[in-house]
């Protein structure tokens, strides 16, 4: 068996988080407070190693933090939406809201 392709507890609880938390990017640390905050007690490299993996294995996207802040990482959507063109994620909660050629056609003539 390749190395962590098995589903430990540990990768279980933080794929249950991402999970409950889909519509933003969380940091490492973020993870790690929602973890400690249900009782899940995971190290930080560890989480850190494991979002890593989950990356590696097209589960989860992570986008690097613009201002040289800490990577962000988000749940892989199953399938994007057909009229999708990207997506926005708001600098101050994490949010993530899907680009339409409407909203871009709209944003460029502003």
């Amino acid at each position: 068996m390749a190395r962590g392709a098995y589903e430990t507890r540990q990768k279980q609880s933080i794929i249950a988080v991402m999970a409950a938390h889909d519509d933003a990017f969380l940091s490492v640390d973020a993870v790690c407070e929602l973890l400690h905050g249900h009782g899940v007690e995971v190290g930080r490299t560890t989480v850190y190693r494991t979002l890593e993996r989950l990356v590696a294995e097209d589960r989860m996207l992570k986008v690097a933090e613009v201002r040289g802040g800490a990577a962000q990482y988000r749940i892989a959507p199953e399938q994007a939406p057909a009229d999708t063109e990207g997506q926005l994620r708001c600098d101050s909660c994490g949010r993530v809201l899907p680009l339409t050629c409407e909203s871009l056609g709209a944003f460029s003539e502003h």
